[in-house]
């Protein structure tokens, strides 16, 4: 409220803060003349009782009457915000990705992929026992074991894509076989498990493949 010597009036207003700033904006305000030879401080009785009544008439004209309240904004998104969306959110995936690897891993970045496989396949076999479906441990490990255990570390690696990385190789075909691998389907005719390029198992694969061949 206002009260100048020749006039008294009163406002209100709606403040909203938010995390992106403060915003105000008027809903209603009311003045009138004020009588002559009144004192400061009745006049400001007045305009405290005239925005007493402005509250009071708005309150029961709008707050109380929700039909009357101005609809709440859906916001849909566009390509072109998707489009900027899906860098926010990989940038976002990268920074809040842990730094600190599992016990499996921590084993494949200590050791070779071939020690590592056989470290897996030996766990692997104690966990079987401890099951009841084997009966010893003496004898060494079979070719079938290493595989399985390759298998499972390819589950484990293809269980981490996430749907924008798998967005970004849909050019491949991706394609679920029997046993829940997401092969390649595309022109190359054959079988090919994928596997994420920055994955520290297909660093291991790769550097297996290349000392392989040498």
């Amino acid at each position: 409220m206002e009260t100048p010597v020749n006039k008294v009036w009163g406002l209100l207003s709606v403040v909203s803060r938010q995390p992106s700033g403060v915003t105000a904006q008027l809903v209603a305000a009311k003045g009138r003349l004020a009588k002559r030879d009144l004192t400061i401080p009745r006049l400001e009785l007045i305009g405290a009782h005239m925005a007493s009544n402005l509250l009071a008439n708005v309150k029961a004209a709008w707050l109380t009457n929700h039909d009357l309240w101005p609809p709440n904004p859906v916001l849909q998104p566009s390509p072109e915000s998707e489009a900027e969306l899906k860098p926010i959110r990989r940038v976002l995936r990268m920074a809040v990705e842990p730094s600190v690897r599992e016990p499996l891993e921590r084993i494949l970045e200590t050791y070779s992929l071939r020690k590592t496989l056989r470290i897996g396949a030996w766990f692997w076999r104690f966990a079987t026992i401890f099951r009841g479906s084997l009966n010893s441990m003496r004898n060494p490990l079979t070719t079938q074991e290493l595989l399985s255990e390759e298998t499972r570390w390819v589950k484990r690696v293809q269980s981490r894509i996430t749907a924008y990385e798998r967005e970004q190789v849909s050019h491949l075909g991706l394609t679920e076989n029997t046993d829940s691998l997401l092969e390649c389907r595309g022109r190359i005719i054959g079988k090919y498990s994928y596997l994420p390029h920055k994955a520290l198992f297909t660093e291991k694969l790769v550097q297996r493949a290349h000392l392989q061949t040498l």
